[in-house]
């Protein structure tokens, strides 16, 4: 059974207070998946021979999850009048036979390299948008966590081009099928701009930042990871032709 939440923000129309909680409840409900991402990327991490710095980074990033998830709820809790968590997982989590190795790196790649550095933009954006204390505090610790878990994707990717040189071309494929700027999401249903004071970016300016992240920082970074011979010039040739 639910509890009621003794915290309630009273500043709001009902209408706006229910999507922002709504919005804060997604978001723990990401976070606490992402615990079973990292628990899954560990065991293949660890399959692949990867060194234990990385494994000992992965540990620490599920536990940080953990802590995301609890802040996340407890914003949706006060939004919503009503304590939040999450329900049983039901997702396999244990991969199973030998690894796919350039599966995992375009996994990461996209997840990781990709979608991580692109989202922690988002929180870090967030947090300049808005003055709430308790919003505050937890996009403040998002943004710093999570920006170590962008940094594992990128030094795991750089490991493996590393221990394997013939899945160079992969990477630099990859890189260029996910740093395409692509159309505009719409806004969820219901949104209201006040929504963008209490965490919540629009899509609009959701675009802005991911296109910004892409021009200034993701494609230059990709193309510094495939070094500078025949790689990184198959990267370059592959941007060019996405657009």
């Amino acid at each position: 059974m639910q509890r009621r939440s003794r915290r309630v923000t009273v500043s709001l129309e009902p209408a706006d207070r229910r999507l922002i909680g709504e919005l804060w409840l997604g978001s723990g409900l990401y976070e606490h998946a992402s615990i079973a991402s990292f628990s899954t990327f560990l065991l293949q991490a660890m399959q692949l021979g990867a060194p234990p710095s990385i494994l000992r980074r992965t540990i620490r990033a599920m536990d940080d999850e953990v802590r995301h998830s609890i802040l996340c709820f407890r914003l949706a809790a006060r939004f919503l009048g009503v304590e939040q968590g999450p329900g049983p997982f039901v997702q396999p989590i244990s991969p199973r036979g030998t690894p796919d190795e350039a599966a995992i790196l375009a996994a990461v790649i996209e997840e990781g390299c990709v979608s991580e550095t692109i989202a922690v933009a988002f929180a870090a954006d967030a947090l300049e948008r808005t003055s709430d204390p308790d919003v505050r505090a937890a996009l403040e610790a998002i943004v710093a966590d999570e920006r170590e878990h962008s940094q594992l994707a990128w030094d795991f990717v750089g490991w493996m081009i590393e221990t394997r040189p013939h899945l160079a071309g992969l990477a630099d494929a990859t890189f260029a099928r996910c740093l395409k700027v692509g159309d505009e999401e719409p806004d969820v249903p219901g949104w209201s701009p006040i929504a963008e004071s209490f965490g919540h970016l629009s899509a609009a300016s959701k675009a802005e930042v991911r296109r910004r992240m892409i021009e200034r920082e993701l494609r230059p970074r990709a193309a510094a990871l495939a070094g500078g011979g025949a790689a990184a010039a198959g990267f370059r040739d592959a941007v060019a032709a996405a657009g």
